[in-house]
């Protein structure tokens, strides 16, 4: 729990949720090929107390209604991420030992960080979390190679995790499962003036890489001692967008060409230096 506190004050410090009711996914990868799935949750419950607009009282009631539905979702996940080894082994993606060593390959913790409900979801290799991510659903991606005159471009481009529909999200998407979940509740709790008063809803995706060499079309693009951080803003009118990711690879060709023009310009120069020099 230590780990998700100290991680979760590095990903406030360098995003500020900026007063917004927000829920962030941060995918994390590892030098040892794991993978970290964090959830951030922040309810603004800090900023809402303050202006009076709900209740100490009410703050004990969004907390446990937030835990009680992450149980819920990560009750889901667990059986999952099962069923999805199992299939695998079915359809002989793994092996007998993989399937067993996959089973044990997820960790999940969770809690809260100054009014901000973490979960963790810790994928002991990249294996584990490609039968969690791929192998239970559909993920269409689109692979592209364009030629440009100094380098080549490869990209991958696939919709967001945030807006893929999935079982765990009762066959919706977590953006939606969010908003139907949140607006459900404060229309029980709350009265019309004091949601009008609630922050506007936002989700965030975030991936953090160790490839220097990897780009993409997020929003933002950091960099932190754990590497490079793309994050994109996910909101109700653009929940179902494609991201992408890609890589750029100098055409050798083109540059070698250009090395061998520079060494005859400057061979040229310096022999006809020595031309004119001889000549006077």
């Amino acid at each position: 729990m230590k780990k998700i506190a100290c991680f979760c004050l590095v990903i406030l410090c360098m995003f500020v949720f900026c007063g917004c009711a927000t829920t962030e996914m941060v995918v994390k990868e590892n030098a040892d090929g794991s993978i970290e799935l964090y959830t951030f949750v922040d309810m603004s419950l800090t900023k809402l107390q303050e202006e009076n607009i709900i209740t100490a009282e009410d703050v004990i009631k969004l907390k446990s209604a937030v835990e009680t539905n992450a149980s819920e979702v990560l009750a889901r996940v667990k059986a999952e991420f099962r069923y999805n080894i199992s299939d695998a082994y079915k359809k002989n993606k793994i092996s007998s030992d993989e399937k067993n060593t996959l089973f044990s390959s997820l960790e999940i913790y969770t809690g809260w960080d100054n009014n901000v409900y973490a979960v963790k979801l810790i994928f002991k290799s990249k294996k584990a979390y490609d039968v969690y991510t791929k192998f239970g659903e559909n993920v269409s991606v689109k692979y592209e190679v364009e030629e440009r005159f100094w380098v080549t471009k490869y990209s991958q481009k696939f919709q967001n995790p945030l807006g893929r529909k999935r079982e765990i999200f009762l066959g919706g998407s977590a953006f939606e499962y969010f908003v139907i979940k949140s607006n459900s509740y404060m229309k029980e709790n709350f009265t019309a003036e004091q949601i009008s008063q609630f922050p506007e809803f936002k989700m965030y995706y975030t991936y953090m890489s160790n490839n220097k060499r990897l780009h993409s079309d997020a929003e933002v693009v950091d960099k932190s001692l754990e590497g490079t951080v793309h994050t994109w803003e996910i909101n109700k009118n653009n929940y179902q967008k494609e991201i992408e990711f890609y890589s750029l690879s100098a055409n050798k060709v083109v540059w070698y060409l250009l090395a061998l023009d520079f060494v005859f310009f400057v061979l040229s120069i310096y022999l006809a230096s020595i031309y004119f020099l001889n000549k006077k």
